[in-house]
């Protein structure tokens, strides 16, 4: 299962009690190939609302949700994909793919990046030196 930009996905939390969506923001990229996500959560009075998401924005957004800019990871491509693998024989399963996101949305959460206050500056760096190569 090839991860391009735009892709989502649901992953369980480590805690095992939530699943997020993530989206992939970069192509796979180094090696091993990596991707950077980010993760949609529940909007909230205190949330980081730079990018807001309205219901109906992506077939997983039923209502007011963000976009988290502290939860921005690189992740391994070789271990989602062994993960994925994993699922397709369990009934509650840890991963799921999800329907991607259109460019306009993506490009949004892509801007967000770089104006979120959350944002670390290693992560700006990293999601800005991937994108310039691209």
């Amino acid at each position: 299962m090839p991860f391009h930009a735009g892709d989502t996905f649901l992953i369980t939390a480590p805690d095992g009690r939530k699943q997020h969506l993530r989206i992939v923001l970069t192509e796979p990229s180094g090696s091993p190939p990596t991707i950077i996500t980010v993760q949609l959560n529940t909007a909230t009075e205190i949330s980081d609302k730079t990018t807001l998401l309205e219901p109906g924005v992506h077939p997983f957004c039923t209502r007011r949700s963000v976009v988290s800019y502290d939860t921005m990871l690189v992740m391994e491509v070789r271990l989602i994909e062994r993960l994925a693998g994993m699922e397709t024989m369990v009934k509650d399963p840890n991963f799921l793919p999800h329907e991607p996101c259109d460019p306009g949305l993506l490009d949004r959460v892509v801007k967000g990046a770089f104006a979120s206050p959350m944002t670390t500056p290693r992560m700006a760096g990293e999601l800005r030196r991937r994108l310039a190569a691209t």
